[in-house]
């Protein structure tokens, strides 16, 4: 973040500036929350899956997200719009092979995606579809 203040014209007041950095912070935050499964899907197939010895901080960190998931997906799955994780019938999501032979991982990553997608597609149905992640606005 430091960094990129020296990004940004130097005409423009530090209050301003602080502000540009905080928005572009605010939306790699955004970015981050809505895309990392599409990134840790690449990182997989890259690496020919997730290796013990070579993506251990990897599987640590992807761990206690997936203790944290279930935890919410627990209380998620109670509420009045509630729906029940489709994991066609033990099918391996073709998208997915890699993350296969981790069973919990492979299970939060289809449900988010699943969950994103059909969010999207009932938001592009309702006509309210909108992009939560705009860089190009900064104003």
């Amino acid at each position: 973040m430091e960094t990129s203040f020296q990004l940004i014209d130097p005409a423009i007041s530090e209050g301003d500036r602080s502000v540009r950095v905080g928005k572009g912070f605010h939306g790699l935050q955004l970015y981050a929350n809505e895309f990392w499964p599409h990134h840790l899907i690449k990182y997989v197939q890259l690496n020919d899956g997730l290796q013990i010895g070579t993506s251990s901080s990897i599987l640590a960190i992807l761990s206690e997200l997936c203790n944290t998931h279930v935890r919410f997906a627990e209380k998620m799955l109670k509420g009045p719009n509630a729906r029940a994780p489709d994991l066609e019938g033990g099918k391996i999501d073709p998208h997915l092979i890699h993350l296969s032979e981790h069973r919990d991982i492979y299970v939060m990553a289809k449900q988010i995606l699943d969950f994103r997608q059909t969010l999207q597609i009932e938001q592009q149905e309702s006509g309210t579809c909108t992009n939560p992640i705009s860089f190009t606005i900064i104003g």
